[in-house]
C-alpha cells in the first residue's frame, strides 16, 4: 500500500513544489510518495524555485 503526502499551497509554484522535491529526494521508504498541488495553480513553477 502506497501512502500519499500532499503538499498544498495557493499557486503550486514555489513552496509545495520544493517540499515535494525534498521529500521525494530524501525519503527512503518506498511506501510513501509526495505530490504537490495548488488551490489556484499557476501555469509554471516560479523560476527562483527552479
Amino acid at each position: 500500500m502506497v501512502h500519499l503526502v500532499l503538499f498544498v499551497c495557493t499557486h503550486n509554484a514555489g513552496r509545495s513544489v520544493m517540499a515535494d522535491a525534498f521529500f521525494n529526494l530524501y525519503n527512503r521508504n518506498a511506501d510513501w510518495v509526495a505530490k504537490s498541488a495548488g488551490t489556484t495553480p499557476n501555469a509554471r513553477v516560479n523560476p527562483v524555485v527552479v
